[in-house]
């Protein structure tokens, strides 16, 4: 990852923790989407690299594992367990709904569950989770009112 971003994600994140303790700041129900398709081998570092501070502030994250041949569901659920993550669920389809169809799942899945913003990360990691507090944070200064990408 190129150096001027990592310290824009540090800077971000340092945002992220000083704005959570003032009292009265506007926090938004932000979710945490992870799709997945096959991912044993990849998943459980891409959950490690989201900075811990996204676990405390975030709503829910929300894996959704797309009938992965694999055992990427029991990986996801062990993780959970493991981890004492409360706020993670983990959804295995019964066939595989496809790429869009996976994403489709999950943005109902948030609709139902209220979330004012989702964030899309694969759990292969392509997605840099690191870049999450850079994502939230002009949310929370009401720079923008929505996201559309990550920075890979």
């Amino acid at each position: 990852m190129h150096i001027i971003w990592e310290l824009q994600f540090k800077e971000d994140e340092k945002f992220l923790k000083e704005w959570i303790f003032k009292e009265g700041n506007y926090f938004p129900k932000v979710g945490i989407f992870i799709v997945t398709y096959n991912a044993i081998n990849t998943l459980a570092k891409t959950l490690r690299r989201i900075p811990s501070i996204i676990y405390d502030i975030v709503e829910e994250i929300f894996v959704f594992d797309d009938a992965s041949k694999d055992d990427t569901y029991l990986l996801a659920e062990g993780f959970k367990k493991v981890y004492g993550l409360q706020k993670m669920t983990v959804k295995k389809h019964t066939y595989n709904l496809g790429y869009g169809g996976n994403q489709k799942a999950g943005y109902q899945y948030a609709i139902k569950r209220g979330l004012d913003y989702v964030v899309l990360l694969h759990g292969d990691g392509q997605y840099a989770p690191e870049a999450l507090p850079s994502l939230i944070r002009p949310v929370l200064e009401k720079k923008r009112k929505s996201f559309l990408a990550l920075v890979c």
